[in-house]
C-alpha cells in the first residue's frame, strides 16, 4: 500500500529563486511508489494487452478561474492547449475536450500548492473536479504560492488516497498565446500532463540509477534552463548521452521541447493502464495470472531485441528491464524490473 501523501511535481519561471514548488520525490516514497507499480504491472500484463495497442483516449476538463477579469481563457484558447497536447502526443495518447467550467473567485485565481494559497488550491479542486481517475482536469490561474509558478501536478499513484486533488494547475498565461513569453507555446500543460501520466522529470535522482526510471532518456544532473546545446552533466562511460534538453519532462523554454521518447511512451502506457484504466484496479491483492513470455535471442544469449518478431502481448524482464510485444514486435515497457 502506497503512503496516504500527494506527489507533485512542478515547474517554476527562471526569475524566481526557486525552481519548483515541490521537489522530485523523496527517495523512500520514489521506491515506494516504484515498488507498487512494478508490483501491480508484473502481475497483470495480461490486462493490458488491448490497452497497449490502442491509443489512450483522455477525456478533459478545464476550469478557468479569474479575478476581476484576469485570467480570462477563451475558448478557441482552449481549443489550441489542446490541438498542442495531441500533437505533442503524437497520437499515442488524444486528448478530448469534455467541457470548460468558469469561475470569478479572487482566492482560488492565487490558489498553489503550498503556503497562503494551499486551503484554497484544495478547495478549489475539491469543489471542481470532474470524473474519475480517467479524466484529467486542468485549473488555470495564477498561483501565488510559490509566486513564479508555471505548472503543478499529481501523479497516478495518489489518486486512490487523494482523489478529489487529482488533476492539472497551469498559469494561464503558459497557454497558447498567452502573456508569458518564452513559455507560451503550451508545453507547460504538456510537462504536467506528463507527470498525470505517470513521468518523472529527466533529471529525477540526477547521475544516479534509475533515474526516472526510463532507459531512452540520458542522465541529466539537474534541470536545464533556455535551450543549451550540447549540454552534458553526467560525463562518463556509464552515462552516454548529451543530456536530453528537449524533452517535454525537462525545464527547457517552450520552443525549446519537441519529444518523448519511446521508453516515456511505454510508461505512460504502463501507468495509465495501472493507476487511471477504470478495467483495471491498481490493488496489492490482483490474482490475474500472466502467460509466460515467448522471448527473442540472439545467438550470445541476449534478451528481446526492439523492433524483433514477437508474439503479440507477451512480454519479459531481460536485465532490469521489461520487454512487451506489441503489434508483433518488441518495445521496452518499463524499468526496471
Amino acid at each position: 500500500m502506497l503512503p496516504v501523501v500527494i506527489y507533485l511535481a512542478a515547474v517554476l519561471v527562471p526569475f524566481v529563486s526557486a525552481r519548483c514548488g515541490t521537489q522530485n520525490l523523496p527517495r523512500n516514497q520514489l521506491l515506494a511508489a516504484e515498488s507498487h507499480f512494478q508490483s501491480f504491472v508484473s502481475q497483470n500484463v495480461q490486462s493490458f494487452a488491448a490497452a497497449d495497442v490502442a491509443p489512450i483516449v483522455i477525456p478533459t476538463w478545464f476550469h478557468v478561474i479569474t479575478s476581476g477579469g484576469q485570467g480570462a481563457v477563451s475558448d478557441a484558447t482552449i481549443q489550441q492547449q489542446i490541438d498542442v497536447l495531441n500533437a505533442d502526443y503524437v497520437g499515442k495518447v488524444i486528448f478530448t475536450l469534455a467541457g470548460t467550467t468558469r469561475q470569478e473567485n479572487a482566492a482560488w485565481f492565487v490558489a498553489g500548492p503550498e503556503g497562503s494559497g494551499l486551503s484554497a488550491y484544495q478547495n478549489m479542486k475539491s469543489t471542481l473536479r470532474k470524473g474519475g481517475p480517467e479524466t484529467l482536469n486542468v485549473y488555470t490561474n495564477k498561483p501565488g504560492s510559490p509566486a513564479g509558478l508555471l505548472g503543478v501536478a499529481t501523479f497516478p499513484s495518489s489518486y486512490n488516497s487523494s482523489p478529489k486533488l487529482d488533476g492539472v494547475l497551469v498559469h494561464f498565461g503558459s497557454l497558447p498565446g498567452g502573456s508569458l513569453a518564452s513559455y507560451n507555446l503550451g508545453r507547460t500543460a504538456t510537462h504536467e500532463v506528463g507527470h498525470w501520466l505517470g513521468l518523472y522529470h529527466t533529471f529525477q535522482d540526477g547521475c544516479t540509477n534509475p533515474g526516472d526510471y526510463v532507459d531512452d532518456t540520458p542522465a541529466e544532473a539537474s534541470p536545464a534552463s533556455g535551450c543549451p546545446v550540447n549540454r552534458d552533466t553526467c560525463t562518463g562511460a556509464q552515462w552516454p548521452g548529451a543530456d536530453p534538453v528537449t524533452n517535454y519532462m525537462d525545464y527547457s523554454v517552450d520552443s525549446c521541447m519537441t519529444n518523448f521518447t519511446p521508453g516515456q511512451y511505454a510508461r505512460i502506457q504502463a501507468q495509465y493502464a495501472a493507476y487511471r484504466n477504470t478495467g483495471v484496479v491498481a490493488t496489492t491483492t490482483t490474482t490475474t495470472t500472466t502467460k509466460a513470455a515467448t522471448t527473442t535471442t540472439t545467438a550470445s544469449g541476449s534478451g528481446p531485441v526492439v523492433g524483433a518478431p514477437c508474439t503479440q502481448g507477451v512480454s519479459q524482464c531481460y536485465n532490469k528491464t521489461m520487454y512487451y510485444c506489441q503489434g508483433s514486435k518488441w518495445i521496452v515497457w518499463y524499468a526496471p524490473c
